[in-house]
């Protein structure tokens, strides 16, 4: 008898109480709950909620195959927006290729130049302040 009740662990005693246990492993849990009374009570008593549960909102009937079942939905939304939103990708990929080539031949200030003209501008400033300051002082 030592050996079964090391033998029956808690998921045991889950699959037994939701009847998804093999028949041999019923019949180890049910000598193990023979030898024990207390988890016996406590396993019926889950048993008792259990079917109480099952009567108040049944439980709903479930494909074998759920998995491929979503998967088989997964596929149009999918494709529907891929087709949407393909020719909408395609556009823009378009138009920006375009605007690309377009580019080459506007006159587009470097970073270089864009960075000396704002310096520049900016020592002008400064400068302009210097006199004016110096105007006030003569």
């Amino acid at each position: 008898m030592r050996n079964k009740v090391e033998s029956v662990s808690d998921d045991d005693l889950n699959a037994f109480i939701d009847n998804q246990i093999t028949p041999a492993r019923r019949a180890a849990v049910k000598a193990f709950l023979a030898d024990n009374p207390a988890i016996e009570a406590r396993v019926m008593a889950d048993i008792r909620n259990r079917d109480g549960l099952r009567m108040l909102a049944p439980l709903p009937s479930v494909p074998l195959s759920l998995e491929a079942t979503l998967q088989d939905l997964q596929w149009p939304i999918a494709r529907k927006y891929a087709t949407r939103l393909l020719p909408q990708m395609a556009a823009m990929t378009i138009l920006l290729g375009i605007g690309w080539i377009a580019s080459d031949g506007w006159d587009v200030v470097s970073g270089e130049e864009a960075l000396a003209t704002s310096e520049t501008s900016e020592a002008n400033e400064i400068w302009s302040c210097l006199l004016d300051a110096g105007d006030d002082l003569i």
